[in-house]
């Protein structure tokens, strides 16, 4: 909250050097045995260039890739939700606990 940025969600300001920093010094491209999973692709990560390029990449990739999404959002996001290779589980409190083996099966074909 008490960032001060010309990119803000609501109260937050969003530091997009910081972020972009953080996001350089991981290893997050290309083929590897450990899956990526983010939390998550909302809009106030949207807000930087250099995540909405991770983001494709992985998803480009043959690296097995989780994250969650907002449910609406940015036109990048909206593109994410509508590629032909993401599978996408709306989660309420209603299913949230008949879930988890539809997802493991995915990633099951994933890794086989």
């Amino acid at each position: 909250m008490d960032i001060r940025s010309q990119y803000r969600v609501e109260k937050y300001g969003v530091d997009i050097r910081g972020f972009d920093n953080y996001l350089a010094s991981l290893s997050l491209g290309g083929v590897g045995d450990r899956p990526v999973i983010i939390d998550e692709i909302g809009k106030m990560e949207c807000f930087s260039r250099f995540f909405r390029e991770v983001v494709d990449r992985l998803l480009d990739s043959e690296r097995l890739f989780i994250s969650t999404i907002a449910k609406r959002g940015t036109p990048f996001i909206e593109s994410v939700k509508m590629r032909q290779d993401v599978a996408l589980f709306e989660i309420t409190r209603d299913n949230r606990d008949n879930l988890l083996e539809p997802v493991l099966s995915i990633i099951r074909s994933f890794v086989n």
